[in-house]
């Protein structure tokens, strides 16, 4: 009878325990926020790209297609800056070499010699 009883106890705190862990796993899964995937259909892709990006998984994202776009968009993102800053000083470049292209244009002009028609020229 003693050991019935101390199977009851134990059986008792055994359903309060599993209890307390169903609660703890409510909680657990109400904190979970899940985020919307957007799928590409194949018809918005085209073939050629589409091979592309097939070769690039399998070479670099180990033949996973979002791993491998999410590759690219880091790659991107990493590479922004640079390509913004590169931009800006292709512009400035090219407003220089605008103002060099007036200033050697205003030198040719100055340069050329102009003659004065004579006066015999007219008989």
């Amino acid at each position: 009878m003693e050991e019935n009883k101390e199977f009851k106890e134990a059986d008792k705190k055994f359903d309060t325990m599993e209890d307390k862990a169903k609660v703890d796993m409510q909680d657990l899964k109400s904190n979970i926020q899940l985020k919307k995937k957007i799928f590409m259909k194949i018809s918005d892709v085209d073939v050629d790209d589409a091979a592309w990006l097939k070769k690039f998984c399998d070479k670099h994202a180990d033949g996973k297609q979002f791993l491998g776009i999410k590759v690219i968009r880091s790659i991107l993102e990493f590479a922004e800056p640079l390509l913004g800053n590169i931009t800006s000083r292709i512009d400035a470049l090219e407003s220089r070499v605008e103002t060099l292209e007036m200033a050697n244009e205003v030198t040719e002009e100055k340069s050329k010699i102009v003659l004065p028609p004579t006066q015999g020229a007219k008989r």
